[in-house]
């Protein structure tokens, strides 16, 4: 049980201080980029 509160203590740790070196997009910006009409094979 220990483990799983000192894992969790980490994990919470490093996306806060990841989140604020990352840019904020929009889902919008992030979806176009992804599975834009230039990424799609019909």
């Amino acid at each position: 049980m220990g483990y799983y509160l000192v894992a969790l203590v980490v994990l919470v740790a490093v996306v806060s201080a990841s989140a604020k070196t990352l840019p904020i997009m929009s889902f919008d910006e992030g979806y176009n980029k992804l599975f834009g009409d230039d990424n799609l094979m019909i």
